[in-house]
């Protein structure tokens, strides 16, 4: 009997350190829980994580194409500044052009009035000027302006 009650002392001492080592499962229970809940999150971050990761080789060769952007549009301005000069000058020549052709007008103005009493003249003038208002009958048939007479 007597070791009987000396097992019982060590499984009562045993019992009291069980006792004071369990005290705590409650409040870890309620930490447990909590930790649960924060970490539900994480399945989606890891897909969104490996999204990512799949892109990233894109990504590297989206900025090797961004980090020549600055050159690529220098040259672009380079060229647009070539162009505008291109085209101011060829608006010069344009200009003097119209001035040349005016002056050409004026110039062969006497003439057609010269070939106007040469024998047979009037008559090709007359034929020119019947011509001419084919044209503009023609024109007003397709709605588009007259041509100009001179």
């Amino acid at each position: 009997m007597a070791e009987a009650v000396r097992a019982l002392r060590t499984i009562e001492e045993q019992m009291e350190v069980l006792a004071k080592t369990t005290r705590s499962l409650p409040r870890i229970e309620k930490d447990m829980k909590r930790v649960s809940e924060q970490t539900e999150i994480l399945p989606a971050m890891q897909e969104h994580m490996a999204t990512i990761a799949a892109a990233m080789p894109m990504l590297v060769e989206v900025q090797k194409t961004l980090v020549r952007v600055p050159e690529t549009l220098e040259g672009l301005d380079q060229g647009i500044t070539r162009l505008a000069e291109g085209l101011d000058k060829l608006l010069l020549a344009l200009d003097e052009l119209g001035e040349d052709v005016d002056k050409l007008h004026e110039s062969v103005g006497p003439l057609s009035r010269l070939a106007g009493r040469i024998p047979g003249g009037r008559r090709a003038a007359r034929e020119a000027k019947e011509e001419n208002d084919v044209e503009v009958d023609d024109a007003a048939k397709s709605g588009l302006p007259p041509p100009e007479r001179d």
